[in-house]
């Protein structure tokens, strides 16, 4: 086969993969440092993305290991490139609420950083052959120790039926995913404005109740109506009738982007409060606390223009 490589390749890996990978690295260390967690006891998650992300991780450290006894590394590499895409595109992304200074300091809270820190130095290790010095730099950093290249090859579980389950569920869920955004897309309706509900045609039966929950907030949604049917692909269906009430939650979502924005612009630091004035304010009281914590502000008030100070 033809080894296609020059600046362009290179450049492709440093953006779909290099990039990616140090960024959640940063995510985690930036966090974690916020919230001042260092590694303690293990303690088994219920949440259902650190199970489902251990679960890969798993089953990525016997393809990895299986790959390289082969001397296959182009299939290792391959393995690993699509293992970080899930961390990034779906473990992260659903995960960004769960830590950091306006997320509840809880033991879910303690478990994604477990988690995540588990599976970024194991990570390290199955990538010091692919990548030492960048491996290297996330080991040495994020354990103490003196050398991922002085540590051992990390050891694998062979996956049980759940966890086989639970992998094909959650690429279900994900296709399910892509298939609303596109549809909201189509309608122009964005992701920020909540839906009543979405109509789900699928050939498996209904998911349970948390993957269900992750195609209600990733799509933000209330309600997820599941047919089962003889389609090969799931196909999606958006409720797009907008009630006072969903109103009022978009226009709270839209004000919390716009005070975000104005923190990142101030360079606020990730857990720094902040005073608020806007044009606009809803009126549920739920929605004005989770207002408050969603952009760590102390006051909200009405005026003229919209101020963060």
């Amino acid at each position: 086969n033809n080894i296609l490589f020059g600046p362009e390749k290179v450049d492709e890996t440093r953006r779909k993969f290099l990039l990616m990978i140090w960024n959640i690295y940063n995510f985690f260390v930036t966090n974690a440092t916020t919230d001042n967690w260092e590694p303690g006891e293990n303690q088994r998650s219920t949440n259902i993305l650190d199970k489902w992300i251990l679960t890969r991780l798993e089953q990525l450290k016997s393809t990895v290991t299986d790959s390289l006894e082969k001397y296959d590394s182009r299939q290792a590499a391959t393995d690993i490139e699509a293992f970080v895409q899930d961390l990034s595109l779906w473990y992260v992304r659903r995960s960004r609420d769960r830590v950091g200074a306006n997320a509840d300091d809880s033991d879910d809270k303690t478990n994604c950083y477990t988690t995540l820190y588990t599976v970024l130095v194991t990570l390290s290790q199955l990538l010091a052959p692919f990548m030492p010095f960048i491996s290297e730099e996330m080991y040495k950093n994020l354990t103490g120790e003196k050398s991922v290249h002085l540590s051992d090859w990390p050891k694998f579980e062979e996956l049980n039926t759940d966890d086989s389950r639970l992998i094909t569920d959650m690429l279900l869920v994900r296709k399910v995913v892509e298939r609303g955004h596109a549809a909201r897309k189509e309608a122009n309706i964005p992701v920020r404005r909540p839906l009543a509900s979405i109509k789900v045609n699928a050939k498996s039966e209904t998911l349970n109740e948390e993957l269900l929950q992750l195609i209600k907030d990733e799509l933000n949604i209330k309600n997820v109506e599941w047919n089962t049917s003889g389609a090969a692909e799931p196909a999606v269906e958006l409720d797009t009738k907008l009630t006072p009430e969903l109103e009022e939650e978009g226009k709270t979502r839209e004000l919390a982007r716009a005070i975000q924005d104005a923190r990142k612009n101030l360079r606020t630091p990730l857990d720094g409060k902040v005073n608020v004035t806007a044009t606009w304010l809803p009126q549920k009281p739920e929605l004005l606390d989770w207002l408050k914590k969603r952009t760590l502000a102390e006051s909200l008030t009405i005026g003229d223009e919209l101020k963060v100070v």
